[in-house]
């Protein structure tokens, strides 16, 4: 049973996702965001943390494309336009910020968190179907965060927005991604607890809400939809091209006689 490859190629093709998810560069990506959840928790200094970010994102992501640069820009301005619309409704709060509030590596994280999900999760891949029903849907979802501050009905409304958008996208990619980022976003976000990064006001035992994880799953279930499509034309995993190559129909030519 461990040594047949046959149940991991057909996931990896159903997610799109390259064979061999535990290859070199996915491996490089793992510690990429372990690196940087260290940095955060445990490196002194809100510039030195940055500085030492920046170090594993430029190991684990090597060069950008141009569409990825875009989209870490707009994605990092709307998530600081985000977190400025939440620290006013008091849900949350830096306990060292910066400027604006913020310290100074919320203005790049964000970035991060979508173009490591887009690598680790194999590139290419999404569809832009229906897009005026996701963007409808993701202003729904990001309208809950700015304006209801009691944790529970946060939690109940941007909750049934991200079960009405799994109902409405829930190809095998859209499962991907909200998976990897809950997934991702609750490693972040206990550790920042955890290590005094910031705080939720009347948050539950351990520090962080339930509507943290519905913020972080629909971040994942949006990023497919929207961001995705985009980024098309970024580099893929190397072995990528093994992986094409396999499922190539052969040449239907007779083989030659000696």
């Amino acid at each position: 049973m461990f040594g047949s490859r046959r149940p991991l190629v057909f996931d990896a093709q159903r997610l799109r996702l390259p064979a061999g998810v535990w290859c070199w560069r996915r491996r490089a990506l793992l510690l990429q965001f372990l690196g940087t959840v260290v940095a955060l928790g445990w490196i002194s200094g809100d510039w030195a943390k940055l500085a030492t970010m920046a170090v594993f994102w430029a190991i684990g992501f090597g060069r950008l494309s141009p569409a990825e640069v875009t989209i870490a820009v707009v994605v990092d301005l709307l998530f600081v336009a985000m977190d400025e619309a939440a620290l006013k409704q008091r849900i949350f709060a830096f306990r060292h910020p910066d400027v604006g509030g913020l310290p100074i590596y919320e203005y790049f994280l964000w970035g991060f968190y979508i173009l490591h999900a887009v690598r680790f999760l194999g590139g290419p891949g999404g569809h832009p179907r229906r897009m005026l029903w996701a963007l409808g849907l993701a202003a729904a979802f990001s309208l809950c965060f700015s304006t209801i501050t009691n944790p529970l009905m946060l939690a109940l409304t941007a909750g049934a927005v991200l079960v009405a958008s799994l109902g409405i996208f829930h190809e095998p990619t859209d499962l991907a991604f909200t998976a990897y980022m809950a997934a991702m976003g609750m490693a972040v976000e206990y550790v920042g607890v955890a290590t005094g990064q910031w705080s939720y006001p009347h948050a539950p035992l351990g520090g962080v809400p339930l509507w943290s994880f519905v913020m972080w799953c629909g971040v994942g279930i949006f990023s497919s939809r929207l961001l995705v499509p985009f980024l098309r034309k970024s580099p893929l995993p190397l072995h990528q091209a093994a992986t094409d190559s396999r499922t190539e129909p052969r040449s239907s030519a007779p083989p030659r006689v000696q």
